[in-house]
Order: structure tokens, then sequence, then C-alpha cells
């Protein structure tokens, strides 16, 4: 894996040319695998597809064990920030699976996004960074999903946000764990560009909210409103039910899914050496 990022770095316009490319497989393969799991659904009954979907999440951890397994057996010591993140992201995994998740196949964003990290990742040269860089990607596909790709959906999903990055932590944490950016030297929090980029993204959202370009509810809706992040007509408290498949989960509404979003993003900032004073 190390072998891999490395080669990845020396070769900026493979790696730029593989980013591009899988950004676009993301935004538009989407529709075509909702239809084609809809179909499997059908096929197999959704009992039976949802215990395989589940049974297919749980290998995760496995791979995730078997790989740092392998590490430690080949005497490599692994990266204790790494490992620390690693066990945070997984503990928020199986927090959104049984809080968050409407339907277990969302898992496959966790993959999508990870993949997505870790290409970022050579190009930018730091964990928080390449977190940072997925960001409006993962933004820009909700979006997608929401206004264009399926009508019947009432919300920004902001619990698929949080899925992606965890899936991001996912890789990139293991990524640590196997010695990927120990060489990293500690770098001052201010000379680092994703807390800028951070903080842009943060005012946008600021500036749209405040001049009712974004709203959080249908019931915010001015001349000027351009997205409604919840248009939920039904009265629900903590748990909603899905009309159709019957789950029960939790929808983050829009400012909680923001501070989440962005206080997820700022804690990824430490999976790199920091330095706060000159």
């Amino acid at each position: 894996m190390k072998q891999a990022m490395a080669w990845l770095k020396e070769h900026r316009s493979v790696n730029l040319l593989l980013l591009v490319a899988y950004i676009f497989f993301i935004l538009f393969a989407h529709g075509a695998f909702v239809s084609l799991s809809v179909v499997v659904m059908n096929a197999l009954s959704l009992p039976v597809y949802n215990h395989l979907v589940a049974l297919l999440v749980a290998l995760a951890p496995l791979v995730v064990g078997a790989l740092v397994y392998r590490a430690l057996k080949r005497k490599m010591k692994p990266d204790p920030r790494g490992l620390f993140f690693l066990v945070l992201v997984l503990s928020g995994l199986v927090v959104h699976f049984f809080v968050f998740t409407e339907m277990n196949i969302e898992f496959i964003h966790a993959m999508e996004f990870g993949v997505l990290a870790a290409l970022i990742y050579p190009l930018v040269g730091r964990f928080g960074a390449a977190i940072v860089g997925a960001l409006p990607v993962m933004l820009v596909d909700e979006w997608y999903q929401y206004k264009v790709l399926f009508d019947y959906v009432e919300y920004f999903d902001f619990n698929d946000i949080l899925l992606d990055l965890l899936g991001a932590g996912l890789f990139l944490s293991l990524l640590r764990v196997l010695g990927v950016g120990s060489e990293e030297q500690a770098t001052h929090l201010l000379k680092r560009s994703e807390l800028y980029v951070l903080g842009l993204i943060v005012l946008l959202t600021t500036v749209f909210l405040s001049t009712n370009v974004m709203v959080c509810y249908s019931s915010d809706v001015t001349n000027n409103t351009w997205l409604i992040l919840n248009d939920i007509n039904a009265e629900y408290g903590f748990w909603r039910v899905h009309p159709l498949i019957g789950s029960t989960y939790h929808v983050l509404e829009p400012m909680a899914g923001m501070i989440t979003v962005f206080g997820v993003c700022v804690a990824y900032f430490f999976m790199d050496p920091m330095r706060w004073l000159k």
C-alpha cells in the first residue's frame, strides 16, 4: 500500500486522471447502481437482501483486522495516531449503522468515498487535506441525488455525508496504520491549506443561509431561495420510519448536520502531525 501511494505521488498526472475519472463515476453511475440494487432486492426479497448486505458490511472490520495483523506479523510498528483514528472511525461506523442508516446498501458510500480520499491523498500529502478535498464532491453528490437524480427524495442527506466522511477516514487511517505518511513533518495549523478551504466552505454556507439562497426548511422559503435542505412535510420525532421498507433511523436535521460535518472534518486535521507554535 505504501508503495502504491508513493507511485501515485511520483506520477501525479496519472493520479489526477484517475481522480477525475473516479469523480465522474461517483456522480453519474449512482442511478445505474441504484437501479441494479432494486432489481437484486426484488429478486431476493427485502429481508434476504438486507441480510446479505449486512453480511458484506460485517466483513469490512475483518478485512481491516487482517491488514493490521499482517502488518504486525511483518514486524511493522503500526502508527499510534492511525490506530487511534481507526478505532474512532470503526466506532463511528457502528453508531451510524444502528442510528443513521436507512438501508444497509448505503454503506457503499463509505467504500466509494474511502477510495476517493485515498486517490486525493498522494496529490495533497496530508490526511486532513484529503478529507477536505473530498468534501465538495460529497456535497455535490448529495445535491445531485436530491435535486436531479431522484424526484422522491425529501431532504439533503447529511446522514450520507457523515457516512462518506467515515468511509474516507476508514481508508486514510488504515493507510496511516500501514505506514503511509510516517515520514510527514509536523506543519503549523495556520500553514495548512485545508484549514482555509474548509473555512471558505463554512463562509459560503453562512452567506447562503443568511441570504436565504439556502434555507433549512420549506417554511423559511423566500423569493430568492434556491435550495431547501429539509422538505419533509410529515411531523416526526427523533426516529423516522421509512414509508416503504419500514426501517427506523434518525435524520440529521440541517443545522445539526452541518455542525457535525464540519466538526468531523476538523477532527480529521489531527490525523497529521501538527504544530501550534512557531
